[in-house]
């Protein structure tokens, strides 16, 4: 019923914002509605989201965009990509799983999500790096753009006018997988 649109919320005093892909009408409640592509096997796919943290996140978003509707919980919509193979494509499959969140689950994601604020201001406040997620170095098939900064620091030649702390927008016109030169 509704399509794309961005939103956030107060968590303890910071602001989470969002894009939300959509919110459908199913059996007289409201759901966030995510659409995903991926390349495994669907029934294997959807577990990942039973405790994610996003789809949390814009469940709640939601929820403060309708506070008088029911929202009952997320349809996450799937597509598996066809594959290339010597005799053509493989057919592209799609499913769909609804998932729902349990108040634990909601309570933790605010305490969690809280955390990863305060440690960001705390990252800031002393100039100190970020922990380096390494599961997610390449991610969506491509490296990180921060990949090179986690291998060697913060070099002048890879922090270019930047300071440690400030946000900066990633340059799409630079490689982020070249590496500096150790050469002299």
């Amino acid at each position: 019923i509704v399509q794309e649109f961005e939103t956030s919320i107060n968590v303890g005093g910071f602001t989470y914002t969002m894009r939300i892909d959509g919110i459908a009408r199913y059996l007289n409640e409201f759901y966030v509605v995510e659409h995903k592509t991926c390349s495994q096997a669907l029934p294997m796919y959807f577990k990942q989201f039973e405790n994610d943290r996003q789809i949390t996140g814009y469940l709640l978003g939601v929820q403060k965009e309708m506070p008088d509707m029911i929202v009952g919980g997320i349809i996450v919509n799937a597509l598996k990509k066809p594959k290339i193979l010597k005799t053509g494509y493989t057919q592209p499959e799609y499913d769909r799983a609804i998932l729902l969140r349990t108040e634990y689950q909601i309570n933790w994601w605010k305490q969690d999500t809280i955390k990863t604020f305060q440690e960001i201001e705390q990252c800031k406040a002393t100039g100190k790096g970020w922990t380096h997620n390494t599961k997610e170095c390449y991610s969506f098939n491509s490296p990180c753009p921060y990949l090179s900064l986690c291998k060697y620091g913060p070099m002048p030649a890879l922090m270019g006018e930047y300071t440690i702390g400030e946000e900066v927008e990633k340059d799409d016109s630079q490689d982020s997988t070249t590496e500096p030169s150790t050469k002299g």
